[in-house]
């Protein structure tokens, strides 16, 4: 049994209720407790797309627009879902690969020549460096309020199988 704890920014928990996703989202921290590392990448792609059209490594365009693709800044998502436009990210390394992906998700949702991502979701293993508490932290701080503003809706999941 995996216990998460959550946190909202924006509205992100009342954007995925209102899309239908919200326990679809709750879910997949225990997908991927249960299909762990790259090793597992298949095992979890697959059950991420039977929970519900989860798709897997979908590649984002962040341009520059004149620029040839092999040129441009184009990171990948680890799951999306198109139909609902709910970009996922799965970080246990560092806080500071959480700051990216809030940006590179942040700066997807404004751009138009890219996925649309109306909802930003970021899960933590427990007891890792990137945290909860220290996301939530940054973004009601200045670096994500004045600095860098994260204005689309988020939501964060910590999770911990004990």
């Amino acid at each position: 049994m995996v216990e998460c704890e959550t946190y909202s920014r924006n509205g992100g928990e009342a954007r995925l209720r209102e899309k239908g996703v919200l326990e679809d989202v709750l879910e997949i921290p225990a997908i991927w407790e249960a299909h762990p590392g790259q090793s597992n990448y298949a095992a979890r792609s697959e059950t991420l797309l039977e929970l519900g059209g989860w798709e897997t490594q979908v590649q984002i365009d962040l341009g520059p627009a004149h620029r040839e693709h092999y040129e441009r800044l184009t990171p990948f998502l680890d799951v999306y879902h198109p139909e609902y436009n709910v970009a996922i990210e799965h970080e246990k390394k560092e806080q500071m690969r959480a700051r990216w992906h809030l940006m590179k998700m942040q700066a997807a949702h404004e751009r138009a020549d890219t996925l649309d991502i109306d909802v930003a979701v970021l899960i933590f293993p427990t007891d890792q460096d990137p945290s909860l508490r220290r996301t939530r932290r940054e973004l009601e701080g200045p670096f994500f309020t004045e600095h860098f503003p994260i204005q689309i809706p988020v939501f964060a999941i910590e999770y911990s199988d004990e």
